[in-house]
C-alpha cells in the first residue's frame, strides 16, 4: 500500500473577494487607488511594487482577515508554497514552485530559508506552530543567497513579529470551530521608560480534536488533532535615536497525535508486476548461503495476504473517509526555544550598521507504526535535539541612485538522533508483505531476517559549521529600469559519526 499524509484545507468562499483584495499590495477598494506597502525582502525598507524579485507580502492585518493561523493556512494563500507533514509532525518541510528538502533526514538544511525577525531557522519542524501577533510575512521566491547567508536555492520566507510600542497596544482573541477547536492568544505591550525601553508579552494556545478514525484501536483519540502552546517576550531599547537594541526570548511546545494517512493506491490491482527473484543470506548452521525465493506484489496482492492475516485492509476509493487502520497511534512532541539580539546602528544618513545575534534549541520525540498496518510488525521510535548558534553583520548604504548591502554571516549546530526500529510479534507479515517469501521458507526467512522482538537502533551526531560573506548592490540606470549584481562566498564543515546495533542480518544479497 501506498500512503500519503491526510490533511484538511479551509475554504473561505464567502469572503473571496475581500481576502483577494487584501492580498493586492495596498489595494483600497473604497478608494480606487493604489497604497504603498513597505517589505524588508531585500534587508532594507521597499515599496513592494519596486521590489525587482517575485514577492508575495502578507501584512498582519491581511493574516488575520484571512483567517491564517499556521504555515498550513498560509500555503493555501500563497501559490507556489506547499507545507507538507509525513509520518509525524517533526518531518515537516517546505517547498517553493515545487522545489523544496525533504524533513525525514534530520541531517539536512532546507533549500527554503526560514527566517524569524531576522533569525535563520535550521529546523522546518519547528515552525510548525501557530502564527500569533505577526507583522508581516514575505515569501520570496528564487535564489536569495546574495542578501542572506544561507544557501537558499529554493526562495525564503521572513517572519516579522509586532515589536514592543509605548502606546500599550495589545489585543486578545478566543475562537472556537468544529472538533472542539478552542484558540486562544493575546499580546500587550508596556512602556518602562517612555520612548527608550518598552517591552511586549505575547501568549498563544490551540487545542482540537482529531478527525482521523484508527480502525486499529477502536474507541482511542483520533489522529491529527491539535494541541500546541508557546509565548514570545520581547524588549525594545532605543537609549538614542541613532541606536536601537531589540532583543526576544520565546518558547514554543507541540504534543499531538499526528499524522494520519490515507491509502493512495491499493495492491488488489490486475496490473501490477510480479518481479521475481532470489535473496541469499547466511545459514545459521554454517556452510554455504541460502537461496530463498521471492516476488514483488504476489499475483493475489500483498493486500489480499494482510486481509488473510486478520489485518484491516482500506481501499483507495476510501481516500476521503478519514480512516486507517495502525496497530498504534502515531505521537509526536516537539519543544522549541530560543534568545535573540539584534542592534541596528544608524552611522549617519546613507550608512547602517545591523548584527543580529541568536541561540536556538529544538527536540522532537515521534513514535510511528512503521509498517502501516494495524498487524504488530514494525514500529519506530525516534528523538532527535538539536541546537544552534549563529551570528550575522550586515552594512547597508542608501544613496540616490545606489543601494548596497553587504555581510558576513556565521552559523553553527549540534546534531544528535536516535533512532529504533522495533519488530514485533508478526514480522513475518512484513516478510511476506515486501519479498513474499514461498511460504514453506518464511519461518527460516523470519528466523534469520525478522526475528520477533528484535531491533535495530542507531545513534547519529553532527558538528556543522559554516560562514558566508554575501553582497547586493542595485543601481538604478533610470526611474524604470535598476541594473542588480550581487555575490556570496559560503564555506561548509561538516562531520557525522555514527553507532549502530541491531538484532536482524542487515546484509541480504539479491
Amino acid at each position: 500500500m501506498n500512503r500519503i499524509p491526510f490533511k484538511r484545507t479551509r475554504f473561505f468562499a464567502a469572503c473571496a473577494g475581500l481576502v483577494g483584495a487584501s492580498m493586492v499590495p495596498g489595494y483600497v477598494a473604497a478608494q480606487g487607488m493604489l497604497e504603498e506597502v513597505i517589505v524588508t525582502a531585500q534587508k532594507r525598507e521597499q515599496n513592494l511594487q519596486d521590489v525587482p524579485i517575485s514577492v508575495q507580502a502578507f501584512t498582519g492585518e491581511a493574516l488575520a482577515e484571512s483567517g491564517i493561523k499556521d504555515v498550513f493556512d498560509l500555503q493555501a494563500n500563497a501559490p507556489g508554497l506547499q507545507v507538507n507533514q509525513s509520518q509525524n509532525a517533526t518531518t515537516s518541510n517546505f517547498s517553493i514552485r515545487g522545489i523544496g528538502t525533504g524533513g525525514n533526514n534530520f541531517g539536512f538544511e532546507s533549500s527554503v530559508g526560514l527566517y524569524v525577525d531576522g533569525v535563520y531557522r535550521a529546523r522546518q519542524s519547528s515552525m510548525i506552530n501557530q502564527l500569533v501577533d505577526i507583522q508581516s510575512v514575505d515569501i520570496l521566491r528564487g535564489p536569495q543567497g546574495t542578501l542572506f547567508g544561507r544557501n537558499t536555492l529554493s526562495g525564503a520566507i521572513q517572519f516579522t513579529t509586532v515589536k514592543p510600542d509605548h502606546d500599550g497596544s495589545g489585543f486578545a482573541e478566543v475562537s472556537v470551530g468544529n472538533y472542539g477547536l478552542l484558540n486562544l492568544s493575546g499580546a500587550v505591550s508596556i512602556s518602562a521608560i517612555e520612548d527608550v525601553l518598552a517591552f511586549r508579552v505575547t501568549g498563544f494556545s490551540s487545542e482540537r480534536d482529531g478527525y482521523v478514525k484508527n480502525l486499529g484501536l477502536p474507541g482511542s483519540d483520533d489522529i491529527n488533532d491539535r494541541d500546541r502552546y508557546g509565548f514570545r517576550a520581547q524588549a525594545l531599547w532605543t537609549p538614542t535615536e541613532d541606536l536601537t537594541v531589540h532583543a526576544i526570548a520565546d518558547y514554543a511546545k507541540l504534543d499531538e497525535i499526528c499524522c494520519g494517512s490515507t491509502v493512495l493506491f491499493d495492491n488488489n490491482r490486475p496490473d501490477q508486476r510480479n518481479i521475481v527473484g532470489s535473496a541469499f543470506v547466511p545459514n545459521p548452521a554454517g556452510g554455504d548461503d541460502i537461496e530463498l525465493p521471492f516476488s514483488t506484489f504476489g499475483q493475489l496482492g500483498t493486500d489480499s495476504y494482510l486481509t488473510s492475516r486478520g489485518g484491516t485492509f482500506i481501499a483507495e476509493n476510501r481516500r476521503y473517509d478519514y480512516k486507517q487502520a495502525h496497530s498504534i497511534n502515531p505521537e509526536s512532541q516537539s519543544e522549541d526555544q530560543g534568545l535573540s539580539i539584534q542592534v541596528d546602528y544608524d552611522i549617519d544618513d546613507s550608512y547602517s550598521l545591523t548584527s543580529i545575534t541568536a541561540y536556538r534549541e529544538f527536540e522532537s520525540d515521534d513514535f510511528i507504526d512503521a509498517d502501516f498496518t494495524d498487524l504488530d510488525a514494525l514500529t519506530d521510535t525516534n528523538n532527535a535535539v538539536q541546537d544552534q548558534f549563529s551570528q550575522e553583520l550586515r552594512l547597508s548604504f542608501s544613496g540616490e541612485r545606489l543601494n548596497v548591502v553587504v555581510g558576513a554571516s556565521y552559523f553553527e549546530q549540534t546534531l544528535e538522533s536516535r533512532s529504533q526500529l522495533d519488530f514485533g510479534t508478526e514480522t513475518d507479515f512484513f516478510a511476506a508483505l515486501f519479498l513474499n517469501v514461498d511460504p514453506g521458507l518464511l519461518d527460516l526467512f523470519n528466523a534469520i531476517i525478522f526475528p520477533p522482538d528484535g531491533f535495530a537502533f542507531d545513534v547519529n551526531k553532527q558538528e556543522h559549521k559554516s560562514w558566508a560573506i554575501f553582497g547586493q548592490a542595485d543601481y538604478a540606470l533610470t526611474d524604470t529600469l535598476t541594473l542588480t549584481a550581487g555575490l556570496r562566498y559560503s564555506d561548509e564543515d561538516k562531520k557525522l559519526k555514527q553507532i549502530t546495533l541491531s538484532l536482524v542480518m542487515s546484509q541480504v544479497f539479491l
